[in-house]
């Protein structure tokens, strides 16, 4: 109730800013706190049954209410007020947009006349046309209209398409219009340079330009594809490439991350680096994989595990028994190259990747492929499969989706989304909603194997309301083959059938033009930036000498004046909303660790687990079954902590960017070359603990197995175990949000002084340039360049 209070007051920042800055503090200090006494107070009865319940409810929801109404009434006055004033304002702009209005209708009137007089032009000359019309051609369309028809026509069946069960109407997505670039200014920029880069005016401004040009030209994009293994994304990646370039891992414990892009000087196209996996790292994925079939082994100790036969396990286990084998064995076979990089070509790779016990010991592969879209600048990422074993891999997805410019999210035409596919989904959502621009795309591939288009249409709008359930209001999606475009791209044929053409283009006109886009605008505003910075230092240069000094000591005192207000750049008025972010996201993560563990305890503690034929063997099951919870669950606190964090960190990311963009275009009047600073980001980096499950208390409940079912212990051990999720959760979640809430005041601190810094240093390269600017004996050398610049960009 309080979360939602303070975000209906927070929308005061939409109607009046300067409003909402005076009554920040006072929203961020609106809360009720339910203590142990005032619940007792509304406690007038020894029962407690239903209605009780019911009744108790109602009463506390009534009370906090009135308690945060009263708080709150002065707030909700003010934010009224500000309402009414912002619409009393935009009624008073219709107003004159409408008496405007009035001209645009007469220039409507003339605007018809003269297409009227236009139309009249026209058909005047159609008729012309028709009284000259050629007699040669009339004659030969006379003669071919009485002619017989052709008789080699093949004969054509018209059938009617048998509807698809599962068919649907058409969905259309609306494709974003797409502005065009003019790109004529990029040779002129380059010759720019090529001309007076090693001059000494704008000498910083001069290299800054040439990373952005150089940004532009040689474009680097990173896609990272993620979806469940065997969806398809090592076949999607090539057809992009238009080559079977990775190999499919038929491996799902193995998986490492791919990489392709173009080669380079030190790496020639066709060759792969293969980085094995190092001692620490393997350390962390024995102790992680033995943890989880309830043993605790190490790099150095795993020599003396002894394989389980398995008779009893079910699949999971035997799945961490079988990798835990592999490593052990692959251990002792590859010890010596533990940790090095291995250069192979690109035919040697399948031999890795298809060998289990080579596989496994591959951390990661970086392949040089030179095709049309890596030489564009594509880096193509394909991660693990998100229902992976691992936990390490949750590092590595999430590490991905905070560097990548565009996510691929790639679904198997008949698979449907697992329980671990719509957890990581909505988790993709949240992280997500809090970039600056929407990332992700999805896909569903092998879309030949759809009997006909109307179903193939079914599946897509099956694929896409399962996406909005998760969260995705407006998902981009599309449907490709991957098989048929690989086809169609090798025989040079168009991919349009294969739905390839229709995604590329997608691509393209979205995040490769935004990218592009931005890039050529910060090249546009530094050129333009510099030329008329020069022309005003020539301006000020044909005053006498005595203007001249006056003029550099006005900028100097403008420098100086900028500098004390350095301390003005600050983040701490929005370190409030920051911690808002913190505390709702932390009450959340104790509801959603809870839900989840509900859901999936059902699956893994259930009639078809616990079915031995010994009550030994139905406990070691039913052990099994909680061990299984308990991984689900740590796995899950791991990528709720992830998502939270990438949230935090865009949030304090865009509210950095906003106060620097205020400050440089507070100053650049004064300082046109001021620019914002670069900033190095930090990742938040704050630990969480686990809950975790006390197997032999849970085993303890367990009397037989028609006991457990019929009776319904198995529920009363679902409750137990929520309860007992929910009482760990809250405490470590209440650590957890303290040292987070520590980091982000220390980080936000740190982001602050760098602002701060940046500027400042921007400022003292404003005073040496100062020094050669206003020198007159360096007159020359600034009319030449600005003479370049006029004549070079008059055009552009």
């Amino acid at each position: 109730m309080v979360f939602h209070l303070r975000d209906l007051l927070n929308q005061m920042e939409v109607y009046d800013e300067e409003r909402f800055n005076a009554n920040k503090e006072a929203i961020q200090h609106v809360s009720f706190e339910a203590d142990s006494a005032f619940l007792r107070s509304f406690i007038s009865s020894q029962t407690t049954d239903r209605q009780f319940l019911y009744t108790f409810i109602e009463q506390v929801s009534q009370s906090a209410a009135r308690h945060l109404k009263t708080q709150s009434a002065d707030l909700f006055d003010t934010l009224q007020e500000a309402v009414y004033v912002y619409y009393d304002t935009r009624a008073s702009r219709q107003k004159q947009e409408a008496e405007q209005s009035a001209a645009y209708e007469q220039w409507w009137e003339q605007w018809k006349e003269t297409k009227q007089q236009l139309e009249e032009k026209k058909q005047a000359a159609r008729n012309w046309l028709k009284q000259n019309e050629s007699k040669e051609l009339q004659e030969q369309i006379e003669k071919s209209s009485v002619q017989d028809a052709p008789q080699d026509i093949p004969e054509m069946h018209i059938v009617q398409e048998t509807e698809s069960l599962i068919s649907a109407e058409e969905y259309t997505e609306e494709a974003a219009a797409v502005k065009q670039m003019d790109e004529s200014v990029i040779p002129a920029v380059e010759s720019y340079l090529e001309k007076f880069i090693d001059k000494p005016l704008f000498q910083k401004e001069k290299q800054a330009l040439k990373r952005e040009v150089n940004q532009y030209n040689n474009n680097h994009i990173k896609i990272s594809l993620f979806g469940a293994f065997s969806a398809g994304k090592s076949s999607f990646i090539n057809a992009m490439l238009g080559s079977n370039v990775l190999p499919v891992s038929p491996h799902p414990t193995t998986a490492a991350i791919n990489r392709v892009l173009k080669s380079d000087d030190t790496h020639e196209h066709g060759t792969v680096d293969l980085h094995l996996k190092e001692e620490s790292f393997l350390d962390k994925e024995i102790q992680a994989v033995s943890k989880e079939i309830g043993e605790s082994w190490t790099f150095h100790t795993l020599k003396n595990w002894k394989r389980p036969s398995g008779q009893q396990a079910n699949a999971r286990l035997r799945t961490y028994y079988q990798h835990l084998y592999t490593l052990q064995q692959s251990i002792n076979r590859y010890k010596k190259d533990l940790g090095m990089k291995k250069t192979i070509q690109l035919d040697v790779l399948q031999e890795w990747v298809a060998q289990e016990d080579k596989a496994s010991m591959i951390k990661e592969v970086i392949v040089y492929y030179d095709c049309e879209w890596t030489q564009k600048g594509l880096e193509l990422i394909d991660t693990p499969g998100v229902n992976s074993i691992h936990g390490r891999h949750t590092n590595v997805a999430f590490e991905q989706i905070r560097q990548s410019d565009a996510i691929f999210y790639v679904t198997y035409y008949n698979h449907a989304f697992s329980k671990a596919d719509q957890i990581f989904l909505q988790q993709l959502n949240r992280a997500n909603e809090s970039f600056s621009q929407d990332k992700l795309f999805f896909l569903i591939n092998a879309a030949d194997l759809a009997d006909s288009p109307a179903e193939l249409n079914g599946v897509k709008s099956h694929v896409r309301d399962q996406l909005k359930r998760n969260g995705f209001e407006a998902p981009r999606l599309t449907a490709v083959s991957s098989k048929q475009a690989l086809t169609d791209k090798q025989e040079g044929n168009t991919a349009v059938s294969s739905g390839f053409q229709e995604f590329e283009t997608q691509f393209t006109n979205s995040v490769w033009h935004d990218l592009r886009s931005s890039h050529l605008t910060a090249i546009q505003n530094r050129i333009s930036s510099i030329a008329a910075e020069l022309q005003r230092t020539l301006r000020e240069m044909n005053t006498d000498k005595e203007k001249l000094e006056s003029n550099k000591q006005k900028q100097e005192k403008i420098v100086h004046n900028k500098k004390s207000e350095l301390h003005e750049i600050s983040l701490r008025p929005h370190l409030p909303t920051f911690l808002q972010e913190i505390e709702e996201q932390c009450a959340y993560l104790i509801d959603r660790v809870t839900f989840g563990m509900n859901d999936y305890f059902t699956m893994a503690v259930n009639p078809a687990v616990i079915s031995a034929s010994s009550k030994k063997q139905q406990k070691e099951q039913l052990k099994n079954g909680i061990r299984e919870v308990d991984g689900f669950v740590r796995q899950f606190v791991m990528q709720e902590k992830e998502t939270l964090h990438i949230r935090i960190e865009s949030l304090v990311k865009k509210k950095t960017i906003e106060v620097m963009n205020q400050t440089a275009g507070r100053w650049k009047e004064d300082l046109p070359l001021l620019d914002v600073p670069e900033i190095e980001w930090k990742e938040w980096k704050t630990p969480i603990a686990f809950p975790s499950f006390d197997e032999e208390a849970y085993v303890s409940m367990f009397r037989s197995s028609r006991d457990f079912f019929e009776n319904k212990v198995n529920l009363d051990m679902k409750q137990q175990a929520s309860d007992d999720i929910r009482s760990q959760m809250n405490t470590i979640v209440k650590i957890y949000q303290e040292e987070l809430v520590k980091e982000t005041e220390t980080l936000t601190a740190d982001l602050e002084a760098m602002a701060a810094q940046g500027f400042e240093q921007q400022l003292n390269d404003e005073m040496e340039r100062l020094e050669w600017l206003y020198d007159i004996n360096k007159k020359p050398y600034i009319e030449e360049e600005a003479a370049w610049l006029k004549t070079g960009f008059d055009n552009k």
